[in-house]
């Protein structure tokens, strides 16, 4: 495998888990699970394939990483950065 490309996601939180903390919570861990932790297990159990020392790993993501604003998704999108 020569390339990789993360380019999953979207926005997770609509509040499915009510309002309150829980309802917070269950939103931005929705969006975390969606955003992050997708690319996170898939290029781990594929990186092993990945043909060295040539192979990349391309991570797309949002602006809102980088802006903000947007709460639990732009914090997601921030967090794939760090971890790229």
């Amino acid at each position: 495998m020569d390339v990789l490309g993360n380019n999953a996601g979207g926005v997770a939180s609509r509040r499915a888990g009510g309002d309150g903390p829980e309802g917070l919570a269950s939103a931005w861990e929705a969006d975390y699970r969606a955003n992050v932790l997708t690319a996170v297990l898939l290029t781990e159990a594929l990186r092993p394939r990945l043909r060295r020392p040539d192979a990349r790993v391309v991570t797309i993501r949002s602006i809102a990483g980088l802006q903000g604003g947007r709460g639990s998704y732009a914090a997601a999108k921030a967090a794939l950065l760090g971890w790229t």
